[in-house]
C-alpha cells in the first residue's frame, strides 16, 4: 500500500470501480448508499475539524477508511441511479416524437437511430433505438433533428445464449431503454431541435471530410478503409476487411483511438516546439496543442474512442505542463475518474477497458522490454522499439481480448512492425490530402499517393490473414481465468521493478491458480451432463451435452445451419464434436403429422419436448414430467392437459407460446421460463462418486 501513496488518484479509482460494479449488479439500494455517504462525510468533518486528528497514531487509518467508504458508496449511487427505466415486456404500437442524439448508423438496408423520444401517452423514452427497415433511400438525419414516426415499441429482448454476446445488456449499458421498428414511409421529418448542437456540427464536419475522401478513392473498399482509419467512420467497412485486419492483429488501426490521437499529438508537438521555442511561450504551445487534439476529436464526430483518448492525453499533457512532479499514472487515473463520473457504464465498455489496459501496459512495460536488446544500428533500434510497444500492448490486452473475442493473432509482431509506421504515413498523407483537397492538380497527386498507401496496407493485412494459423481461434477463457492472467501480468511487471528473487511469491500464486483453474475446468467438462434450450426466435433448438460431446435432441428445421446459435455454447462448455448416435438415458420419442413428443432423463429429472399439432385424442397416456419444453401447440385444451403434467417448470421459446401457457390452469408454484426474454435455459446435472446427483437450472449466458 506504501507504493500507492504516491498515486492518490489511482487509490480513488480503485475504490470507485468496486462501487460501480456493486451498483450495476446489485443496484436499487440508493437510500442506504446516501445515508452511508452522509455519515462518512460527517465523520470526516468531525475527524479533521473538531478532533483535529488529536488521536492515537494507531487510529489514523480511520480517515482513509471513511474516504474509501464514501468513494465506494458514491460509485454505487451514480451507477444505480443512472440506469434507464426498463420498458414493459409487452409490444405496443405507438406514435413517437424523437430527437436524434447521435449520428445515424447504416448496416445494409437498415438504419439505426438513437433518439430522445416521447410516445403518444406522454411517456419519456430515454435513448430509444429506432430501426428503420428497407431504407434503400437516403435518409439524412443529424443530431438535433426531430421526426415523428409510428411503429412498434419493443423491450430489449434479443436472443441470449451460453457464451454468446448479450446484446440486451450492451444496449442497456449504453442507456438504451427500448427499440422501435418502423419502415421508411412511417417517418415524418419535423422542425429541428436546438439540442446537441456541438455533436451536430461535429457530424456535419465529418460528413464533409468523408465526401472529400470519396473524391479520389479508386474503389469503395479502399474508401471504407480510409474513412475508418482516418476519421473513424466504419459503416461502409466490409466484413471481409474486418476479418482480414482482425486475423492479422491490426484491427486497432481501423479503430480511431489512442494510436491515432497519439500520432496527431506527436505531429502537433514537433511542429509547435519548432515554431514556439521560447519558454515564455510554453502556455501558448500548450493551448494550441490541446486545441489541435480536440479539433481532431471534433472532425471525427466526437466518437467515444477518440474522446476517451483525447481526455487521457489532455490530463497527461496538463500534468507535464504544470512543471511539477506529476505521475503519469495519476494523470491517467484522473482521466478515467472524469469519464466514469460522467458515465459509469463506460467501465463495462470493451473499448474503455482495452484502451486503458494498453496505455498502462505500454507505460509500464515498454522501457523494460526495449532495454532487453540495444541494437547499434538505428533502423534495427527503431524497429525493436516498435516491437517493444507492440509486445507491451499485447501483454496488457491479451486477457481481455482472449476473453471477449476468443482469438489471438499469432503474427501480431510482424504485422505491427509494418502497419504502425505505415499507419503513421497514412495519417500524415491523409491530413495533407484533406488540407489540399480543394486545390486542383495538387489534390489529385496527394490523393493518389494517399490511396496507394491504403492499398499497400490492405494487401499486406490480407496476405498475413491467409497465412495458416495466423490467429488462434475459439479460445475458451472464463472471467476468473482472465482475472488470473491479468494478475499474473501485473505481478510480473511488479517483479521487473522490485526484483525477482525477493518477490517471487507475487507471481507464483497467480500462475499456480491459473494452472489449477484450467485443470478444474477440464475435469468439469469431461464429466458434465446438461441440456440446453437455446434462445432462438424462429426454431426450437435443444441439445444435450455429455462430456465433450453435443447430442442434438431436437431442431424444428434440421435443414438449416444452426452454428450461429450453438457455436458459442459449444466453446463455453468445451464441446469438441457433435454426435447423433449416442444412448440418452430414458429416451423415447415419436413424431407424426407435424407433431413431436420426446421424453428423456437428466440426473433423475424427467424432461419432455412437445411441438406442433398435438391434440387431446393422442395425449391420453402423456406421463408426468418435471420439466416441459413447449412450442407451437395450438389446441388450447391439449395445451392445458400437457401443462398440468409438468411438476417443476415449463419452458417456452417465444412470447406467443408464453402468453398461451400463462392462461392455462398451471400447478401451484410452477416456474415458467421464456427463452425469448430470459435467455437460453441450461439444465445441469453433477454426478458425485457417492452416487449423489446435484441438479441446477439457469438462464442467460
Amino acid at each position: 500500500m506504501k507504493d500507492l501513496n504516491q498515486f492518490p488518484l489511482v487509490r480513488v479509482l480503485l475504490f470507485l470501480i468496486p462501487g460501480i460494479l456493486l451498483g450495476e449488479f446489485h443496484g436499487g439500494f440508493n437510500f442506504p448508499a446516501v445515508v452511508i455517504i452522509s455519515l462518512s462525510v460527517v465523520s470526516l468533518i468531525v475527524w479533521f475539524w473538531i478532533l483535529k486528528m488529536q488521536t492515537s497514531v494507531r487510529y489514523h487509518f480511520v480517515a482513509g477508511l471513511l474516504i474509501a467508504i464514501s468513494i465506494l458508496s458514491l460509485g454505487y449511487l451514480i451507477t444505480s441511479c443512472g440506469k434507464p427505466k426498463a420498458l414493459s415486456t409487452t409490444y405496443r404500437e405507438s406514435v413517437v416524437v424523437s430527437t436524434v442524439k447521435e449520428a445515424t448508423v447504416r448496416k445494409g438496408v437498415k438504419l439505426k437511430i438513437i433518439g430522445e423520444s416521447v410516445d403518444d401517452a406522454g411517456t419519456e423514452l430515454r435513448n430509444l433505438m429506432i430501426v428503420v427497415r428497407d431504407t434503400n433511400e437516403v435518409i439524412s438525419l443529424l443530431p438535433g433533428d426531430r421526426f415523428i414516426l409510428q411503429g412498434r415499441i419493443s423491450p430489449l429482448q434479443f436472443p441470449v445464449n451460453p457464451g454468446g454476446f448479450d446484446y440486451n445488456t450492451f444496449l442497456r449499458r449504453k442507456g438504451i431503454s427500448g427499440i422501435v421498428y418502423c419502415n421508411h414511409s412511417d417517418i415524418e421529418i419535423a422542425e429541428s431541435s436546438r439540442k446537441h448542437r456541438i455533436r451536430r456540427l461535429a457530424t456535419i464536419s465529418r460528413q464533409k471530410l468523408l465526401l472529400r475522401l470519396n473524391d479520389y478513392a479508386p474503389t469503395q473498399e479502399l474508401y471504407a478503409i480510409a474513412a475508418a482509419l482516418l476519421i473513424g467512420y466504419d459503416d461502409d467497412l466490409s466484413g471481409e476487411s474486418r476479418d482480414d485486419f482482425s486475423r492479422a492483429g491490426a484491427m486497432h488501426i481501423l479503430c480511431v483511438s489512442g494510436l491515432h490521437v497519439g500520432i496527431i499529438f506527436l505531429i502537433l508537438n514537433i511542429v509547435l516546439k519548432q515554431i514556439l521555442r521560447k519558454k515564455s511561450l510554453r502556455w501558448i504551445r500548450y493551448i494550441l496543442l490541446l486545441s489541435g487534439l480536440w479539433s481532431y476529436a471534433f472532425i471525427t464526430g466526437l466518437s467515444p474512442s477518440v474522446m476517451r483518448a483525447t481526455v487521457m492525453l489532455t490530463f497527461v499533457v496538463t500534468g507535464n505542463e504544470l512543471e511539477r512532479y506529476t505521475s503519469v499514472y495519476n494523470s491517467i487515473a484522473a482521466s478515467a475518474l472524469l469519464l466514469l463520473f460522467i458515465n459509469p457504464m463506460l467501465l463495462f465498455s470493451i473499448g474503455f477497458q482495452l484502451s486503458y489496459a494498453a496505455v498502462i501496459a505500454i507505460i509500464a512495460l515498454q522501457k523494460p522490454i526495449a532495454a532487453l536488446i540495444t541494437p547499434k544500428n538505428k533502423i534495427l533500434l527503431k524497429s525493436w522499439e516498435i516491437l517493444a510497444v507492440s509486445i507491451a500492448a499485447q501483454a496488457g490486452t491479451f486477457a481481455l481480448a482472449a476473453y471477449y473475442f476468443h482469438s489471438f493473432p499469432t503474427l501480431f509482431l510482424i504485422t505491427n512492425l509494418v502497419v504502425i509506421p505505415l499507419a503513421s504515413l497514412i495519417l500524415y498523407s491523409g491530413i495533407i490530402y484533406l488540407a489540399v483537397s480543394s486545390i486542383p492538380v495538387v489534390n489529385s497527386f496527394v490523393g493518389t499517393a494517399f490511396y496507394f498507401l491504403i492499398d499497400v496496407l490492405r494487401r499486406f493485412t490480407g496476405a498475413v490473414a491467409v497465412v495458416p494459423h495466423s490467429a488462434i481461434q475459439n479460445i475458451n477463457l472464463s472471467a476468473v481465468q482472465a482475472v488470473f492472467i491479468a494478475i499474473t501480468i501485473i505481478s510480473a511487471t511488479y517483479l521487473i521493478y522490485k526484483g525477482i528473487y525477493k518477490k517471487l511469491i507475487f507471481i507464483t500464486l497467480p500462475v499456480a491458480a491459473l494452472i489449477l483453474s484450467f485443470f478444474i475446468k477440464q475435469a468439469f467438462f469431461s464429466t458434465q451432463s446438461r441440456v440446453v434450450v437455446y434462445s432462438d426466435y424462429r426454431e426450437l433448438v435443444v441439445e444435450m451435452f455429455s462430456g465433450s460431446d453435443a447430442i442434438p435432441l431436437y431442431v424444428s428445421d434440421s435443414t438449416k445451419d444452426r452454428s450461429f446459435t450453438v457455436d458459442d455454447a459449444h466453446r463455453k462448455y468445451g464441446i469438441r464434436k457433435v454426435v447423433t448416435e449416442k444412448v440418452i438415458p430414458g429416451y423415447c420419442g415419436a413424431g407424426s403429422g407435424g407433431s413431436t413428443l420426446q421424453f428423456f432423463l437428466l440426473g433423475g429429472i424427467r424432461i419432455a419436448v412437445c411441438e406442433g399439432a398435438i391434440f387431446c385424442n393422442n395425449i391420453n397416456d402423456f406421463p408426468e414430467t418435471d420439466i416441459l419444453i413447449l412450442r407451437g401447440i395450438f389446441e388450447t385444451e391439449a395445451l392445458d392437459i400437457i401443462c398440468r403434467k409438468a411438476k417443476q417448470m415449463i419452458v417456452t421459446t417465444n412470447n406467443y407460446d408464453y402468453d398461451k401457457v400463462q392462461k392455462c390452469n398451471l400447478n401451484k408454484g410452477m416456474k415458467h421460463i421464456c427463452t425469448a426474454t430470459d435467455g437460453a435455459c441450461v439444465i445441469s446435472a453433477c454426478y458425485f462418486p457417492s452416487g449423489r446427483i446435484l441438479t441446477s437450472i439457469k438462464t442467460g449466458r
